[in-house]
């Protein structure tokens, strides 16, 4: 219709969204490209929105450890841990502290209820900048702060791969909208043209 092709999806997290692109990217499901189902000759992204995205990862973090809850334990190429643990003591370290060294962070980051685990800024406030350089102190404040050099490690790399797949997909979504508007005042334009 109006000479419009689709070239990106983007979704929430929810299950049938899921299902969905597992479906169409049965083939190549690292490259996010399935076959357009409109137009076999046409390619289509299907993309997870970015707020859930961050969603995701704080959830896995979350799940993982060792103690009564638990379902996975997560652990960086070097065997390195990375559990949720880390950022309850790293909170509770911080209570105690005459200073609040993370302004932002509050017990409903640190013990999401099923509401908050929803709310996108909390999800985001865990995994920026900010909360690196917050475990940094409290891991310099550790006899073996080495236990927390993959929970650093993890910031480093999470929080640049999301800033990157943040401003790729917003520069992408201005991208397709300007396209989109351009395309529609063509066709516009060529009616137009074609009454008169």
């Amino acid at each position: 219709m109006y000479g419009l092709t689709t070239s990106f999806t983007s979704v929430d997290g929810a299950h049938s969204n899921r299902t969905f692109q597992s479906i169409n990217l049965r083939k190549n499901p690292q490259t996010m490209v399935a076959q357009s189902p409109k137009d076999p000759e046409n390619s289509v992204i299907l993309m997870m929105d970015n707020s859930h995205v961050i969603k995701k990862v704080r959830h896995s973090v979350i799940i993982s450890g060792i103690s009564k809850g638990c379902t996975r334990n997560l652990l960086l190429p070097d065997e390195s841990p990375i559990q949720w643990q880390m950022w309850v003591n790293t909170f509770e370290w911080d209570q105690q502290n005459g200073l609040k060294l993370h302004s932002k962070l509050t017990k409903e980051h640190i013990y999401p209820s099923t509401q908050s685990k929803m709310r996108d800024h909390l999800a985001n406030d865990v995994l920026k900048n900010d909360m690196m350089y917050f475990m940094c102190q409290y891991q310099s404040s550790l006899v073996n702060g080495n236990v927390l050099n993959g929970i650093v490690q993890f910031l480093k790399k999470k929080h640049r791969e999301l800033l990157i797949y943040s401003k790729t997909m917003h520069q992408y979504s201005r991208k397709m909208i300007i396209d989109y508007k351009n395309t529609k005042k063509l066709a516009i334009g060529s009616q137009i043209g074609a009454i008169a």
